[in-house]
């Protein structure tokens, strides 16, 4: 299996695992993207590097919404 193609089978993870996300690896990037589907605000997207960087991305991005909805 290639680097992408690992990084995409990452990503096609860790999509299943996120059912408010949706994941994906950018080949061209060499980036992992979370576009979320909850009613966020626009624009609104977390990008990684790596696996664990993006959860943790996504988790500041939950974290600041739930925030500003108080």
């Amino acid at each position: 299996m290639t680097f992408e193609a690992a990084c995409r089978a990452a990503a096609a993870d860790l999509d299943q695992l996120e059912p408010y996300w949706h994941v994906l690896y950018g080949v061209a990037s060499r980036r992992f993207f979370a576009l979320p589907l909850w009613n966020a605000p626009r624009g609104l997207y977390a990008q990684a590097r790596n696996v664990q960087d993006l959860i943790a991305e996504m988790r500041t991005a939950e974290d600041v919404c739930r925030a500003g909805m108080r």
